[in-house]
């Protein structure tokens, strides 16, 4: 009994720091954006693992791949330096991420080491339910100015600070709880995959409205932010089906017919006049607007390899920028790009290795469902953002990735 009520404790501790780390608010101090996550996975669980885990520490395939990550990304940092006779700090930033997710992912080996499938199961199953907040607080800003007030004053977004898209359009494209519309795009994305993949292959079961309803909200959450990680999320819908099509059958006409019935609501809505809620919907019922951002961004990534023709060096010597914006010769939200101008065609090759070896393990221990996750995530990584170290976004991203693969292992030894 006491082992029953020690491992209950246990599920209720990581679930309590798990909600912390996604929901905890970035303090804003000056100019300063301070992930106070970030701080808690450094100062409380890197020195757990150091001081309790250091002698008995265990690695599973992926912690050793982030941490050889790490090494070489530290590498290309200190031969930036070298060839540019110095670094800028906002750079650094890059790999604060990567070095973030590593820790918390070495810690969850840790902390999970002698758990068992089903409580495994149970928590994995509590942290996504527990995650569906997230999007109704996109949903609800998205119709409450109010409600849309208190959320910036709470987390503060990037989008709002830039004013990229103004403060009332950056409401519409992202909740305030997450650095900007894209980044919280991909984590809707991979909440969506989450709970499509716990209930199919994890828990064995069919789905149910509980599930129905669920997969509506992130499909409405994903409208709202933005078209990217909806265009992503039907995309894997259907290859899901296609390359289960054994497995799916009356599951997957309700996944078909939820985006028929968002369109259904989108149709009625946009006959509000209301020129941002046509703004938001724009990707369905069109529209007129433009913002300063796509205008300025057209064929940028044309441009980039027009300049990059006329600039070889830049792939030996970086051209490393101060600022990585349309004040550049040319511009690119693409993450390949900015990585080739960070720290040169060494920075990309690096990456390209960590991707090999993300799809190698995965290859060879035969999980071809996260190998679909990650490489829908590298293929996004065209569009923008280094999406898999995005904030509290990698931090829900590397948390699924554990659970799906320990779980899958367990089943498979």
């Amino acid at each position: 009994m006491n082992s029953i009520t020690a491992r209950k404790r246990s599920n209720i501790f990581f679930i309590v720091l798990f909600l912390v780390l996604i929901y905890s608010p970035i303090i804003l101090v000056g100019t300063n954006r301070y992930f106070i996550p970030e701080f808690i996975i450094y100062f409380v669980l890197g020195i757990y693992i150091f001081l309790f885990r250091f002698n008995r520490i265990r690695l599973t395939g992926i912690s050793k791949i982030l941490i050889q990550f790490n090494i070489l990304y530290l590498l290309v940092i200190f031969a930036t330096i070298l060839l540019k006779n110095g670094y800028n700090v906002e750079y650094v930033y890059q790999y604060r991420l990567i070095l973030m997710s590593t820790v918390w992912f070495v810690f969850l080996d840790n902390y999970f080491s002698n758990i068992s499938e089903t409580g495994l199961k149970k928590t994995f199953g509590k942290s996504l339910f527990y995650l569906i907040g997230i999007p109704i607080i996109g949903i609800v800003s998205l119709f409450s100015d109010g409600f849309r007030e208190l959320i910036y004053k709470i987390y503060v977004p990037a989008i709002n600070i830039y004013d990229s898209v103004g403060y009332v359009f950056a409401g519409f494209r992202e909740p305030g709880i997450f650095k900007d519309y894209y980044t919280a795009s991909i984590f809707y994305f991979t909440l969506f995959f989450s709970v499509i993949y716990y209930r199919r292959y994890i828990t064995l079961s069919k789905l149910n409205i509980i599930d129905f309803a669920f997969l509506l909200i992130l499909i409405l959450a994903e409208i709202v932010t933005g078209r990217t990680g909806l265009y992503a999320s039907a995309l894997l819908i259907l290859f899901l089906i296609l390359f289960n099509r054994k497995t799916f059958r009356f599951d997957s006409s309700i996944i078909i017919l939820s985006p028929l019935i968002v369109f259904a609501f989108i149709t009625t809505i946009s006959k509000i006049d209301i020129v941002t809620i046509n703004w938001a919907f724009e990707s369905f019922i069109g529209s007129d607007l433009s913002t300063k951002s796509t205008v300025d961004g057209v064929n940028t990534v044309v441009t980039f390899w027009d300049y990059l023709i006329n600039n070889l060096d830049i792939l030996i010597i970086p051209l490393h920028p101060k600022s990585f914006g349309i004040a550049l010769p040319f511009y690119s939200d693409s993450f390949y790009i900015q990585e080739i101008v960070r720290h040169g065609i060494w920075g990309f090759l690096v990456y390209m290795f960590f991707a090999y070896k993300l799809f190698f393990y995965f290859k060879r221990m035969k999980n071809n469902n996260l190998n679909i996750l990650v490489g829908s995530l590298f293929l996004l990584n065209i569009k923008g953002g280094n999406v898999l170290f995005m904030e509290r976004s990698s931090i829900f991203l590397w948390t699924a990735i554990f659970f799906m693969d320990k779980i899958y292992r367990l089943r498979n030894s």
